[in-house]
């Protein structure tokens, strides 16, 4: 066998290994991804929990009040039933490694309702630290928050 031959097939041989490997890192990486994407989604309820109740300390009338309800284990509403409306929804979905947010609050001109969304996506920062980002940047659990929550205060602007 020529030597041309003998590199060649080292070649191929050592590219599908390569691919094997990545693949295999590939896969690991998902896996740690879906496994975190609950632990990161806990920690984004508590951080909006906790502000909702701050909210409600600065905000303490029945119309200014938020309330904050956990529905099952993937998925949280904050909401003011009184006075200017504010629904937010968050859903954990742990196969897209995703949280997906929804905020429907009224137009400030004629009162109907509206909605707007954002994705969060869970990214390993490193092996073992979940972080969550826009898209464009890796964001704290306490910017989050604030960005969900704000819409709830253009009702006092």
């Amino acid at each position: 066998m020529s030597d041309w031959v003998k590199e060649a097939a080292a070649k191929i041989r050592q590219e599908k290994e390569r691919q094997e490997v990545t693949k295999e890192y590939q896969a690991k990486l998902r896996d740690t991804l879906v496994a975190n994407t609950p632990v990161t989604f806990d920690a984004l309820l508590l951080q909006v929990e906790r502000d909702v109740q701050a909210f409600n300390k600065e905000f303490p009338g029945t119309d200014q009040r938020l309330e904050f309800e956990k529905i099952g284990n993937t998925s949280f509403q904050v909401k003011r039933s009184r006075g200017w409306a504010f629904i937010l929804t968050v859903v954990l979905n742990q196969s897209n490694a995703a949280i997906y947010c929804e905020t429907k609050k009224p137009n400030m001109t004629d009162g109907q309702l509206y909605s707007t969304s954002e994705t969060f996506k869970v990214r390993m920062k490193t092996e073992t630290t979940p972080v969550l980002s826009d898209g464009s940047k890796d964001l704290a659990y306490e910017e989050i928050s604030k960005k969900l929550l704000m819409p709830a205060l253009e009702y006092f602007a």
